[in-house]
């Protein structure tokens, strides 16, 4: 799932925000369970903006931002729903 240079958003919420920013996405895809992904370029300034959104919404404080949303998922103690 992970590709390197990638960066796979699957949070609804970060969606908004970073289209909100102007982050032009590469593609859309969907992952092996049916859910929309939203790809971007992995560049410091999205990783950055990643982070704020976390810290800002308080679900995650990263050190580094989480790769996938099953990271994000059980940072915050939840198991996704298969």
């Amino acid at each position: 799932m992970h590709e390197p240079g990638k960066y796979k958003v699957h949070d609804a919420g970060l969606q908004a925000w970073l289209r909100y920013q102007k982050i032009q996405p590469l593609y859309w895809e969907r992952d092996e369970h049916g859910v929309m992904l939203i790809v971007y370029e992995k560049t410091p300034v999205l990783m950055e903006l990643v982070r704020m959104y976390w810290e800002k919404n308080k679900k995650y404080l990263p050190k580094d931002p989480p790769e996938t949303w099953y990271d994000t998922l059980a940072s915050i103690g939840r198991k996704p729903q298969l």
